[in-house]
């Protein structure tokens, strides 16, 4: 774990930064296949001030799952390229509230700042936000298996006849 004060890393504008191993994020992997010993999970967290006096929290979040694809149940790396911006409040009352003179700030997630913010609890709901819902290939490769070259068209005895054909025929009569 890795706690930050994020008031201070706010007003002093710091940016802190690691590598972590994928196989510390356990909700996460809860219902993920294993993966790969090797696997990071590199982020970055940089502190800033608008002029108005508010505290943003710049989340970037770069990591590549490993999931099963939901139609062929193969494996799928899943590559995640996370920027988020967050602004920091004072307390779980103001997450909700929304500020008339509040413009800068609109459509930006909240959260509460603390003296003692646990950054990697903070990258791992970046990366369950992250995971796909259905993860799919975009083509599967089961679905890559090469077809037997035709060196002629099919002929008529091979075409299949419309199921439709019949009522064009009713509609001549």
């Amino acid at each position: 774990m890795q706690y930050i004060d994020t008031y201070e890393v706010t007003q002093l504008g710091q940016a802190i930064g690691g590598d972590v191993a994928l196989a510390q994020f356990t909700r996460l992997l809860d219902d993920l296949p294993e993966q790969d010993s090797a696997s990071q999970v590199t982020w970055t967290l940089k502190g800033e001030r608008d002029m108005s006096g508010q505290r943003f929290l710049q989340l970037h979040v770069h990591a590549s799952p490993r999931l099963t694809c939901q139609r062929c149940l193969a494996p799928l790396e899943w590559p995640i390229q996370s920027d988020t911006r967050l602004l920091l409040v004072n307390s779980e009352a103001a997450l909700e509230v929304d500020s008339p003179d509040d413009e800068s700030a609109e459509g930006i997630e909240r959260i509460v700042g603390a003296r003692r913010f646990d950054v990697l609890a903070l990258v791992e709901d970046e990366l369950i936000l992250c995971l796909p819902y259905v993860p799919k290939h975009e083509v599967c490769p089961s679905s890559l298996v090469a077809l037997p070259e035709q060196d002629e068209p099919p002929t008529e005895e091979h075409v299949r006849p419309s199921p439709f054909a019949v009522l064009g025929k009713l509609k001549k009569d």
